[in-house]
C-alpha cells in the first residue's frame, strides 16, 4: 500500500509540474541560479551524447542542449526533481536519448524501487516504476547499450583508449584552469568532452572536437 501511495503521489506531482506548469517548447529556460552555485566534489557529466544533442547532469539537475541550434532547449531543477519525490542523486538517459530516468536510490533484491521517467520530446513524465539491474543496464546509454562504453576516453587516464590521441585537447584546457569531465565521448569522426573553467558551474562548456584538428565550443548556460 506504501508503494501504491508513493507512486500515485509522484504522479500528482509530475501532472502538476510539468502539464499543469506547462514546459512548452518556447517556454525560458530558467538558469539564472547557477551563477550563484559552489562548485564542490560533483564535476557535470554527460547522460547522453550524439551528433545533435547533449543531456548533462549535475548540480544544476539535468538539462538538455540542442548543438545544431546552440541553444539550451530544456533544464529539470533538482527542486523539481525532488517535487518528484526523487532524490535525483543518480540520473540516467535512455540508449536513444528520448527519455531521461529519475530514481530514489532506493534499492532491494535487484529492483531501482521508484523511477520517473521524462520524455524528453515532449516534456512530460510517466508514474513511478520499478527496474530491475538487468533492466537499467538495457535500457541506459550510459551501459550496455550506448556510445559511451563503446568508445570511452578517458582524460585523465593516460592508458584510455585514443588518449594519446586527443591529449594535446585536453592539455589546452588544462592549461587554462579548466576541469574536464571524465565521461568523454568518442563519435564517428569526432570526440566531446564538458569544459568547467576554474570551477564555476555558469562556465560550462561542451567542446567537439574532429578528426582533423577542428574544434568547436557550446557555452550551455549562454543566457546567463
Amino acid at each position: 500500500m506504501k508503494n501504491v501511495t508513493k507512486i500515485l503521489l509522484a504522479f500528482a506531482a509530475a501532472i502538476s509540474l510539468f502539464a499543469a506548469c506547462g514546459k512548452a517548447e518556447e517556454e525560458t529556460i530558467d538558469v539564472s541560479d547557477v551563477k550563484n552555485m559552489i562548485f564542490g566534489s560533483e564535476i557535470p557529466h554527460m547522460l547522453y551524447c550524439n551528433e545533435k544533442k547533449v543531456i548533462i547532469d549535475g548540480s544544476f539537475g539535468v538539462v538538455v542542449y540542442d548543438l545544431e541550434n546552440r541553444k539550451l532547449t530544456d533544464r529539470i531543477s533538482f527542486d523539481e526533481i525532488h517535487e518528484l519525490d526523487m532524490t535525483g542523486y543518480f540520473n540516467f538517459a535512455s540508449a536513444d536519448g528520448k527519455t531521461i530516468y529519475f530514481t530514489d536510490m532506493q534499492q532491494s533484491e535487484g529492483l531501482v524501487n521508484a523511477v520517473v521517467a521524462y520524455d524528453v520530446e515532449i516534456k512530460t513524465v510517466s508514474p513511478v516504476k520499478e527496474m530491475s539491474d538487468d533492466e537499467f543496464r538495457e535500457e541506459s546509454w550510459n551501459w550496455d547499450g550506448g556510445r559511451f562504453q563503446t568508445g570511452p576516453c578517458d582524460p585523465y587516464n593516460s592508458f584510455s583508449k585514443d588518449y594519446e590521441k586527443y591529449h594535446e585537447y585536453f592539455r589546452k584546457y588544462f592549461d587554462q584552469n579548466c576541469i574536464i569531465g571524465a565521461n568523454t565521448v568518442t563519435l564517428e569522426n569526432e570526440f566531446v568532452f564538458l569544459s568547467m573553467q576554474d570551477g564555476k558551474y555558469y562556465e560550462l562548456e561542451i567542446i567537439v572536437c574532429d578528426n582533423d584538428g577542428g574544434e568547436k565550443v557550446y557555452r550551455v548556460f549562454d543566457n546567463i
